[in-house]
């Protein structure tokens, strides 16, 4: 099986069972990437050399099934650069697995943590550029479509990044179509989810809307920015990672005790103050009340303010040429 590369990009490839057995050495634990409760992902090399991630579903129960297809409707429809690519499906009785775009460097969650590797700490820099890949992604998937779909998982794994370390939204397991042109209708579901990055409202009722994925972004903004996960064992008696910035931001000083110290630098207060600014983006994303949170368009030209300000700062820290 040999396709261009514009073949590839216009549609679904045909792959057999037999191939994806091939492509992932019969599913060998040296090829698997990662698990989730209902798949394991393997790097997968398909006959014509092309490198893939095949994400094979465990279970034959209804719960598995139906999030095998959710995710095959839902990918079906989605294109944004910032989107994984799904490259192909393989369905028999015994075998449903989804085929898509490798993503070479891993997942948020493991730069977030990876502490024997200091060389490739995520700089200010980089993660703001992720925090606007990210937003964009989910601001396509809110009014980009033709119905607003609902990623409803948002949180570091399910953030991947390249050798580049842009980032591509991943897992639309548990993902919703809307089913409506109103960005702010609501719908009920059963509650399933990451605890500490779900929305109080789809929590304690199962009501979701595009505001719930606001919040579970800006969870995973504080966290993108503090290092400090929203399920941390410090945050106790009604306190969380949300409620512990804000107590910073409103103590100016205490700010750069909340910030990761991988952020930290000589250039100090120019880089704080555009800090400070996507934390306060993260903490109005993730308010209590669904109504008080912005859009993900509002959340997008925030972070691009940011951005143009961060710019400006640096631009002022650059020696000047007539000086030298």
């Amino acid at each position: 099986m040999h396709l261009s590369n514009d073949e590839r990009h216009k549609g679904f490839l045909k792959i057999t069972v037999e191939e994806l057995q091939r492509a992932t050495n019969n599913f060998s634990v040296s090829n698997k990437l990662g698990e989730g409760g209902f798949s394991i992902v393997y790097r997968a090399i398909l006959d014509d050399g092309t490198i893939v991630a095949a994400k094979l579903f465990k279970s034959k129960s209804c719960v598995v099934q139906e999030s095998f297809f959710k995710e095959c409707q839902i990918l079906s429809k989605v294109r944004h650069k910032n989107i994984v690519k799904v490259v192909s499906a393989v369905s028999n009785l015994d075998t449903k697995a989804l085929i898509l775009q490798f993503i070479s460097n891993g997942n948020l969650k493991e730069h977030l943590y990876k502490i024997n590797n200091p060389t490739n700490r995520l700089t200010w820099e980089t993660r703001l550029a992720i925090a606007i890949n990210v937003a964009e992604a989910i601001c396509y998937l809110h009014y980009g479509c033709h119905e607003p779909i609902l990623h409803l998982d948002l949180k570091p794994s399910n953030i991947l990044l390249d050798e580049n370390k842009e980032a591509y939204v991943t897992d639309f397991g548990i993902a919703k179509l809307m089913n409506t042109s109103a960005s702010g209708a609501e719908i009920t579901a059963t509650i399933r989810g990451s605890w500490g990055y779900i929305a109080r409202e789809f929590a304690v009722l199962g009501q979701i809307s595009v505001k719930a994925d606001v919040y579970s972004y800006g969870i995973v903004l504080l966290e993108l920015l503090t290092r400090r996960r929203p399920t941390d064992s410090a945050f106790e008696d009604g306190m969380n990672v949300r409620i512990w910035v804000q107590q910073a931001l409103s103590r100016k000083h205490d700010i750069l005790k909340v910030v990761d110290d991988a952020l930290l630098n000589d250039r100090g207060d120019l880089v704080s103050q555009d800090i400070c600014e996507a934390l306060k983006t993260g903490i109005i994303c993730s308010r209590i009340s669904m109504e008080d949170r912005p859009s993900m368009r509002d959340v997008v030209n925030l972070l691009l303010q940011v951005k143009d300000k961060h710019m400006i700062h640096e631009s002022h820290m650059l020696p000047n040429a007539n000086n030298e």
